[in-house]
């Protein structure tokens, strides 16, 4: 699991492009019962998952997004739809609102991070939303998508009967 990982980061460190991780996050044993902040991702209790970016992570990520001139976002930063553990995602999609109206492209990709905007009402200042996160994220990396291949085909002529005239059709 870790090897394609372990390739990515190393191809993105060739290329002096930073890939960056949480520095800390929310932790919990039970998606329902008491949470953790400030938890190293590398130290998660045993039995707790990880549920949220932690305010170092928030921190850190709005400082680098300061400097984007367009930012891709796909995914929530945690379990949004649990409300102690949407602050991450809360934060993100503030930040990025707040850079839309300062002229920065704000593409949004996919359904849990479309509906986590636009429950915060947030989706009039993001630039594109893109319910399909998959297809999206093919077409900004130049893979053709089927239904655009389709476009590029010959129109297919439409057929009409001799027998049938426009003037039974109106």
């Amino acid at each position: 699991m870790l090897g394609p990982a372990e390739s990515l980061y190393m191809k993105a460190a060739r290329r002096g492009v930073e890939i960056l991780f949480p520095a800390d996050i929310v932790a919990a044993n039970w998606i329902a019962a008491c949470a953790e902040d400030d938890i190293d991702p590398f130290e998660i209790p045993d039995n707790w998952i990880g549920v949220d970016i932690g305010r170092k992570t928030i921190d850190r990520y709005s400082q680098v997004l300061d400097s984007a001139k367009t930012i891709i976002w796909s995914g929530p930063m945690g379990l949004y739809k649990i409300e102690k553990f949407s602050t991450g995602t809360k934060a993100i999609a503030e930040k990025l609102a707040g850079l839309g109206g300062r002229g920065v492209k704000t593409i949004i990709a996919g359904a849990d991070t479309v509906a986590a905007i636009k429950k915060m009402g947030l989706a009039e200042k993001m630039t594109h939303i893109s319910m399909g996160e998959y297809a999206c994220l093919q077409l900004l990396e130049g893979i053709p998508l089927p239904a655009m291949l389709a476009l590029d085909d010959d129109p297919v002529e439409k057929v009409v009967p001799e027998d049938e005239s426009d003037d039974d059709h109106c």
